[in-house]
């Protein structure tokens, strides 16, 4: 349902259009936050390279509607039923697809953190372990977008089935299009040459 202003002096309109703007952006910087607190760990700053060379998947993308959805996800070791895992997924409403495999532009996607695997299993050693594991976090700092835009370019990764963030922070602002579309894709290793069978003598 769109927003409606009441009638105000054009100075309070204007002060209140403003604070919508703001709000829509607080929305975004809230969806591009950093990893769950469930251990300690060491961020690694990834540069734009690394993060392109492990993404398989570049859309542009604008906050969806809601914005973030919570999952939870069932912990036990057999016996013990323990407090779920809960995973945030934010979503996003596909505008264009850059690069690999991506959903129709229009569609919404929900997206993992990056490295979800291992907050899940970090996360599991600490409810039924008592361990609280130092872990090694990838980042990435992108560009702010222009005043008002919340169109951002996700650098994500995808199983076909699954879609997660390369890094934390893996998003670009739209001026780096030119750049992420000029450097190369996903790093993929050359398959094993089959070993040679010795046939009879």
């Amino acid at each position: 349902m769109p927003i409606r202003l009441p009638n105000l002096h054009p100075a309070h309109g204007q002060m209140a259009a403003a604070l919508l703007r703001l709000t829509a952006v607080a929305v975004v910087s809230t969806l591009l936050c950093g990893a769950p607190a469930l251990a300690s760990g060491r961020q690694k700053l990834l540069t734009l390279q690394e993060v392109l060379e492990k993404s398989n998947l570049i859309v542009i993308a604008e906050p969806g509607k809601p914005a973030m959805r919570v999952e939870e996800v069932p912990v036990s070791d057999g016996r013990t039923q323990y407090p779920p895992y809960r995973r945030s997924l934010q979503r996003w409403t596909v505008r264009k697809v850059l690069r690999g495999q991506g959903p129709a532009v229009g569609a919404t996607i929900e997206v993992r953190g990056a490295q979800d695997g291992m907050w899940l299993g970090v996360y599991r050693r600490r409810v039924i372990e008592q361990v609280n594991k130092i872990v090694l976090i990838d980042t990435y700092q992108g560009r702010s977008s222009a005043e008002g835009e919340l169109k951002r370019i996700l650098l994500l990764r995808s199983d076909g089935k699954n879609i997660e963030f390369v890094a934390e922070g893996s998003n670009e602002a739209l001026s780096a299009r030119a750049e992420v579309l000029k450097l190369p894709g996903p790093v993929v290793a050359e398959p094993a040459a089959p070993t040679p069978t010795q046939g009879p003598k």
